[in-house]
């Protein structure tokens, strides 16, 4: 297994003694993989409108959320790519790639910092756009500090700890005890070794499942090592989702129907929600799923421009 060194650094004052890493990342608690760690990272993942953060509407045509920026710059660096035209993505921490959980997480914490950042503009339309951006930078290296204290470490070093060295939350008022000398770089042995434990909480296999809480797939963990294109194939998953409650529908009144007449009781409210809905889409000349994601053709392509739409094509997100 190929394994590089890590770099050393210069320890404090250029004293001789033991190798010190270097840590190219802020140590403490703000944002830092979501913001970067120097102005330039944070120059280049900023949209400079309204205090939003850049993102790659490639699925906002069909009413879903942005994905993180293309890694445009030096694209080969930490992402497995199969052809010149994919592409990983872009974010505060280089670590992004690494598995697609890590960059399903910084694409929620981005799509978070935009969502909050369009409501204090709307909320103070006189800001800046800096002033936007850095209001809601320092409300995310909150959010981020509570849920790593009030939800991340009680688990992992229990409340006995917690309460031993002082890092249960307050309840009501604020925290004073800030102390500006104190320094905050992490010791080798936590970084290092202690740390660790965190690749251990991985799953070996990531499952897919629908926003109906319904499982679709799964793919084993290594398979998704420095190659976040599943992100890509979201499309793909809704239709899976869609195309499972479909059969399920036809699967109950197929069922209702081969039963003895004598013996049907009332049809299934699942089955007839779902024959009214697809006759219904059928009488108004509703394309194909598939022509609606512009993966097929059909005969009625220009009927959806005067009919209305059909609510198995609006189960879209």
């Amino acid at each position: 297994m190929e394994f590089v060194r890590s770099a050393s650094s210069l320890k404090p004052q250029c004293k001789l003694g033991p190798r010190t890493q270097l840590n190219l990342i802020s140590s403490v608690l703000d944002g830092n993989f979501i913001y970067g760690s120097d102005s330039e990272t944070a120059d280049k993942l900023r949209a400079f409108v309204d205090g939003q953060l850049k993102s790659t509407p490639v699925f906002r045509k069909y009413g879903l959320k942005d994905l993180l920026p293309l890694k445009l710059d030096n694209p080969d660096d930490g992402c497995i790519r199969a052809t010149p035209d994919t592409y990983c993505f872009q974010a505060g921490d280089p670590r992004v790639n690494e598995q697609l959980v890590l960059s399903v997480t910084h694409i929620l914490l981005m799509r978070e910092h935009n969502r909050m950042a369009a409501e204090l503009a709307a909320l103070n339309p006189h800001w800046s756009d800096e002033t936007t951006y850095q209001e809601t930078r320092h409300i995310m290296a909150a959010l981020i500090q509570q849920i790593t204290y009030n939800e991340f470490l009680p688990m992992v070093l229990g409340k006995d700890i917690m309460a031993k060295f002082s890092l249960i939350l307050e309840r009501h008022g604020y925290f004073e005890g800030y102390d500006a000398t104190a320094d905050p770089s992490l010791p080798a042995s936590f970084t290092a070794a202690a740390f660790r434990f965190g690749h251990s909480l991985l799953p070996s296999t990531v499952e897919r499942w629908s926003t109906s809480h319904k499982y679709i797939g799964a793919q084993r963990l290594s398979q998704m090592l420095r190659q976040p294109y599943d992100l890509y194939k979201v499309i793909i998953i809704l239709v899976t989702s869609i195309t499972r409650d479909v059969i399920e529908y036809y699967v109950l009144y197929l069922g209702w129907l081969l039963r003895p007449v004598h013996r049907r009781t009332h049809e299934p409210s699942v089955a007839r929600n779902g024959r009214l809905h697809v006759t219904g889409g059928d009488q108004s000349l509703v394309p194909g799923l598939g022509q609606e994601l512009g993966i097929g053709s059909g005969r009625f392509e220009h009927a959806e421009r005067s009919r209305p739409r059909h609510p198995l094509v609006q189960c879209l997100p």
